[in-house]
This record gives structure tokens, C-alpha cells and sequence, in this order.
């Protein structure tokens, strides 16, 4: 991630940047500001794949942290589907990070989306 954060600082900064100091249009619109879209777009995917537990992290979470797994809703252990999804947010009927995670809100703490002491209670009966 540092290696990321290092490109991404390099990329917007002297003498990068100095590239763009004629006006060039391509297809209507300024050059700057196309190559600034396309950075940040690609940025944003890129530290996206790294902190959310894409291919990149290389962290197997399996053990303790269910990503990626249907929500066992027929399963008489785990409370219905409609009063989880009213504290934890599931993608297309998974659990995955952001269901627990909130990564703009650290409030909490481990950018949680309920208190700790609560996060199991949110999904199991027992």
C-alpha cells in the first residue's frame, strides 16, 4: 500500500505534472484534466482492491472474518435477513467487509458499523 501511495504522490506531483503545461485537447476535452480522472478513477480502484480484500491484500480472513459467504437466512441459528440488513448491509444477499466495515467511520473503532460487544448479536440468536 505504501509502495500505492508513493505513485500515486509522484504521479500528481513535479515534474509529471510539468507535462501538461501546454494546452492540449484531445477529443474536446483538456488533457490535464482527462489524465487527473483517469488517475484518480485507477487509484481509487487500485487502493480499493488493496484495503477491501481483493487479490491484492493476500490475507486469508476466513477463519474469523465470513467474506464472501451467502447469509445462512434458513438457518434457524441466525436472525432473518430483514433485521440484520437494518445495522449491517449485505451485497447481493453476501457478507462481505463492507457489510461489518465502514471505512468512512472510525467512530467505533476497527471501522465498525456497530459496537463490538453488539456485532455478533446483529447476525446469531445464539
Amino acid at each position: 500500500m505504501i509502495a500505492l501511495l508513493l505513485v500515486g504522490f509522484l504521479a500528481l506531483n513535479y515534474p509529471l505534472l510539468a507535462l501538461f503545461s501546454k494546452a492540449v485537447i484531445w477529443m474536446g476535452i483538456p488533457a490535464l484534466y482527462l489524465y487527473l480522472f483517469v488517475f484518480w478513477a485507477l487509484f481509487i480502484g487500485l487502493m480499493c482492491a488493496v484495503t477491501c480484500g481483493g487479490a491484492l491484500v493476500g490475507i486469508d480472513l476466513s477463519n474469523d472474518h465470513p467474506v464472501g459467504v451467502v447469509y445462512p437466512s434458513a438457518d434457524p441459528r441466525f436472525k432473518n435477513r430483514t433485521m440484520v440488513e437494518r445495522d449491517l448491509r449485505l451485497y447481493d444477499g453476501k457478507i462481505e467487509c463492507c457489510s461489518c466495515h465502514n471505512a468512512h467511520n472510525n467512530a467505533g473503532g476497527n471501522f465498525l458499523r456497530v459496537e463490538s460487544r453488539q456485532l455478533c448479536q446483529t447476525c446469531h440468536d445464539y
